[in-house]
């Protein structure tokens, strides 16, 4: 499509739909990095979009056990409150790590036996980039919400 920004071109080519709803979310993310959120990614801001759609409630990059301050502290990439459910968008490079994956498990664990804001947590659902990047992001969204996840 000529006349269109390279960088959001460059974007939109990572991600599966058509070529409007591509160039939407492309256009979605920059500009969340560049106005709102600088270290915001590619899949948290696709998850962004989709919770803002349905009018969930939520908390993005909500503190846990003081941040990333302290050890064993986390920064949740999306809290919803009114369901006390963690959604964790997960890289599928670095979180496939086998190490990283034993971390990640324990702090779901940490997190299950935690609350935010008052709440007992009750479900931790990871979200994985290659789900939000596919032609599946919103069935993946809808999954998570529901407390399940579709795996890798």
């Amino acid at each position: 499509r000529t006349g269109e920004d390279p960088a959001v071109l460059a974007v939109s080519y990572r991600l599966c739909g058509t070529p409007q709803l591509r160039l939407r979310l492309a256009k979605f993310w920059l500009t969340m990095k560049a106005t709102r959120y600088p270290d915001i990614t590619l899949p948290e801001a696709i998850c962004f979009s989709l919770l803002e759609a349905r009018q969930i409630e939520f908390v993005f990059q909500q503190d846990y056990n003081s941040g990333k301050t302290y050890r064993g502290g986390a920064v949740i990439d999306f809290w919803i409150p009114t369901q006390a459910l963690v959604i964790r968008v997960q890289g599928t490079y670095w979180h496939a790590q086998p190490e990283r994956r034993q971390l990640d498990e324990i702090q779901r664990s940490e997190l299950l036996r935690s609350s935010i804001e008052g709440k007992r947590v009750q479900a931790v659902v990871d979200l994985w980039e290659s789900k939000l990047l596919s032609c599946m992001r919103a069935e993946a969204v809808n999954a998570a919400l529901q407390g399940q996840e579709l795996g890798q």
